[in-house]
Formats: C-alpha cells, sequence, structure tokens
C-alpha cells in the first residue's frame, strides 16, 4: 500500500510538472517513479519510465541521474536499460533507503495533520528503522521529529521528549546545525507546555547558541521563548 502511494506521488508530480512545461522537474519525477518501481521488482514498468526519462534528458542536453541503475553511463538503447534495472536491482534497493524513508516519513506528516495518529506513528517508525548507517542519520531525524510531535499532539510527553532527544542526537552526528536546532525547538516547545520553565530555557539558550553561531535567524520558537525567559529576568 505504501508503495502504491509512492506511485501515487510520483505520478502525479509528474503529471503537473508536465502540465506547466516543467521538463526537469518531470524527469526527476519519472526517475523516482523508477526507483519505486524497481523497490517492487516492476522491471518493466521501470523500463518505461526510464526510457521517458532518458528522452526528457536528451531534450535538456543533460546527464540522466543513474543512482536507480548503478551503471557507469546512461544505458544507449532499451534492451541495455532492461539488463541494467535487472540486474542491479538488488544493488538499487539498497541505494534507495534514503528515497523510501523520505516517502514514509511524509505519508507521516499527512497522517498526523488529518490526526490518523496510529498510521502516522508506523510510517515514522518504518521510516527511522530503515538503516541504522550514519549516512541515514538525517533521514532518521527527521522521522524521529515526526515521531515527537505526533507524541506532543497526543500528550504523551515522555515519548515526545524521546523523539526530538533523539532527533537531535542524530543531526549532531552529521554537523548539521539547523536540524540539530529545530529539534531543540521542539524540546522547547515541549517543555513550555509542560511548565518545565528550567528544562525550557536551556533548551532554548541551546538552540540559540547555534543559530547564532551558524549566523542564522532564531526560529519563531525560540526568539518568542528567548523574549519571554529574558522580560521575566526583569
Amino acid at each position: 500500500r505504501r508503495f502504491e502511494e509512492a506511485e501515487d506521488c510520483f505520478t502525479g508530480a509528474r503529471t503537473a510538472y508536465a502540465t506547466f512545461a516543467n521538463q526537469k522537474d518531470e524527469a526527476r519525477a519519472l526517475e523516482c517513479l523508477v526507483e519505486v518501481y524497481i523497490l517492487q521488482n516492476k522491471f518493466d514498468e521501470a523500463r518505461v519510465a526510464c526510457a521517458e526519462a532518458r528522452d526528457i534528458c536528451k531534450t535538456l542536453g543533460r546527464p540522466m541521474r543513474n543512482i536507480c541503475l548503478k551503471t557507469r553511463k546512461p544505458p544507449s538503447n532499451l534492451e541495455e536499460m532492461d539488463a541494467a534495472i535487472r540486474s542491479n536491482a538488488s544493488g538499487a534497493r539498497n541505494a534507495q533507503d534514503s528515497l523510501r524513508a523520505g516517502v514514509l516519513t511524509r505519508f507521516g506528516y499527512d497522517h498526523l495533520r488529518r490526526g490518523a495518529f496510529k498510521d502516522g506513528e508506523e510510517c515514522f517508525r518504518l521510516a527511522q528503522g530503515i538503516s541504522p548507517g550514519l549516512e541515514m542519520a538525517h533521514e532518521r531525524g527527521v522521522a524521529l521529529m515526526g515521531l515527537g510531535l505526533l507524541f506532543l499532539v497526543q500528550k504523551r510527553i515522555d515519548e515526545a521528549e524521546s523523539g526530538f532527544v533523539q532527533a537531535r542526537v542524530e543531526f549532531a552526528s552529521i554537523a548539521d546545525g539547523i536540524q540539530e536546532a529545530t529539534a531543540l525547538d521542539g524540546l522547547t516547545m515541549l517543555y513550555n507546555d509542560a511548565g518545565r520553565d528550567g528544562d525550557a530555557r536551556k533548551a532554548c539558550a541551546e538552540a540559540r547558541d547555534i543559530y547564532l553561531r551558524m549566523g542564522q535567524p532564531m526560529s519563531e520558537m525560540c526568539a518568542q521563548s528567548w523574549k519571554r525567559f529574558q522580560d521575566s529576568e526583569k
């Protein structure tokens, strides 16, 4: 069911981009479709989508993305393309962890917005568990942020706190300062709601330090909370 939703997502994106003659993004949507098809062993569909993406890329004069095929150069004909897809399907699956995590996380946020918390939690946990490697730390962090927000909405405070804390660890492990600050914003929001002013002040100060260090404006959550803490000291 998740892959069917992914197909619908990328097919719809392809149609929208084609309507507005946005060939660059139309080709990207087709390349994503190839990857989704490969993950399901739908090699015939993958070959067709890949051929369409190749034709658009040729028109644009840019190379086709090869991550879905794992070949050194774009296939020169449909037979070679078909052989590449079939012979490299296993490697392609491994290369698409990021795609799968991204799709699942998107569905998780969609379910969260609709109040379908059980389905949302399932999607976030699936995305979080796809791969334990450092190369997937960003994707895990985003999924954990989703879990934190989902649990916070349900007043599951301890689980929400765990989600935000784990997300911060993931983002810090790859030196993604902005996302780490976002996780700290999540903790600030949680502690504010829970009346834990000391913890909220600490999380907010740490987020503020990251924003300042990176030369980025503070988030609205951080700026408002920091002002409130400063005003309380006057």
